[in-house]
């Protein structure tokens, strides 16, 4: 199958169809919301959270790795986080001061959102990890604390596939509803 063509009635329709409104591909804005100032700092002197860099891609994809017990192959998460049309992943991390490790980390990489004809600043949300020796500890709280401070944080809708675990965590940090509807 042809992956440019996709199946179905779709297939059939002309480009040149008015009704067919095409999805423009925005600037990917990645400088921008990386040098934005942060209202908060890490509540735990013992880590820095911060957003990660291009340079620490490789290190968020080993913590991921780690986090579910399997290594994906790296032209997965080079598409995900450096090659995706619509920018560079938004990534979350908490490193820890005296080792300078990634322990946990959640991404969020841009993708075309519309409310009706309205385009939205989109992402999809994935990559929510924590290394095994850190879980269960508090860094969802505190990663979760500096992420809301960024001036985007409620300007981006954002959408994801949950799993059990996000679930558990969205709902004991009162975002059960926003994110199960």
């Amino acid at each position: 199958m042809d992956w440019r063509k996709p199946p179905g009635r779709y297939a059939s329709r002309p480009l040149e169809d008015p009704q067919v409104k095409v999805i423009a591909t925005p600037a990917d804005l990645f400088d921008e919301w990386h040098a934005l100032p942060l209202a908060k700092q890490s509540s735990d002197d013992r880590f820095v959270v911060r957003r990660g860099r291009v340079e620490d891609f490789e290190a968020i994809y080993d913590c991921v790795d780690e986090a579910f017990g399997r290594k994906r192959p790296r032209e997965a998460y080079d598409w995900l986080y450096r090659a995706n049309p619509f920018g560079f992943a938004r990534a979350w991390i908490v490193e820890e001061v005296a080792t300078s490790r990634i322990l946990k980390t959640g991404a969020f990489f841009p993708w075309p959102i519309w409310r009706g004809d309205e385009p939205l600043r989109g992402s999809l949300a994935g990559d929510a990890a924590t290394a095994p020796d850190w879980q269960r500890k508090g860094l969802s709280a505190i990663r979760r604390e500096v992420r809301r401070s960024h001036p985007w944080a409620r300007k981006i809708a954002s959408i994801a596939g949950p799993n059990d675990g996000s679930i558990t965590v969205s709902t004991k940090a009162g975002e059960g509803s926003s994110i199960l509807g």
